[in-house]
């Protein structure tokens, strides 16, 4: 079925181009069943946690999205505390904790530049050095999860008050990898020492492929 306006051809509108055609009631329904109309972002799941030594995520709806976006945000207090991302393959039961890499760039409001990787590591390093009682906010996208054929890739950014300095903020953004071809089906966020407080969001972007 094909869909468009339906100009009103009738002389009761009196303009040069008429235009005041619109979609049935059943063709919005019949494209908003496909994913067509709506929002280009869903809601998978939303949560708070409180002390907790790892965020795990189980819902991830990874054989509908190849792309997901999360958002994640700590109100805890904590200092020093690096938060790392981690992969599962058996929908949580267990994680990888091997083998991530990743390339991050970072900017402080005081002390300059730099870059942070690593390519054999327990975890994707989503950001370093945080004090977290004055907040934390990372964000990013996650690519191929749900698909055995390619390799799952994190990009994103976070900002945060560095741990120890005074009013010295930081910066981080970039991306990494799980280099192996895995269908990942649960993640998790930890820190690399003590428990976390605060909430995220995971949404699936929706794909429109042209035939």
């Amino acid at each position: 079925m094909s869909y468009g306006y339906i100009g009103d051809t009738s002389s009761s509108i009196k303009q040069q181009k008429k235009n005041a055609g619109v979609l049935s009631v059943s063709d919005v329904l019949n494209l908003k069943s496909q994913g067509f109309l709506g929002g280009s972002l869903e809601l998978i799941i939303a949560n708070s946690f409180s002390s907790s030594s790892s965020i795990t995520i189980t819902t991830l709806k990874e054989s509908v999205y190849d792309i997901h976006f999360f958002s994640l945000v700590l109100t805890g207090a904590h200092q020093d505390c690096t938060v790392f991302l981690d992969m599962s393959t058996d929908g949580g039961s267990s994680y990888i904790t091997d083998d991530f890499r990743y390339y991050k760039q970072y900017i402080e409001t005081s002390s300059g530049d730099g870059t942070q990787t690593n390519t054999d590591l327990y975890g994707i390093q989503i950001g370093s050095s945080a004090d977290t009682n004055v907040g934390f906010t990372a964000e990013g996208y996650l690519y191929n999860l749900g698909n055995a054929n390619q390799y799952s890739y994190y990009t994103g950014q976070s900002f945060f008050s560095k741990s120890g300095d005074a009013g010295e903020f930081k910066m981080e953004y970039g991306g990494g990898v799980r280099p192996a071809k895995d269908t990942i089906n649960a993640i998790r966020f930890y820190p690399n020492t003590g428990t976390l407080t605060g909430y995220y969001k995971v949404f699936g972007i929706k794909q429109i492929w042209v035939t």
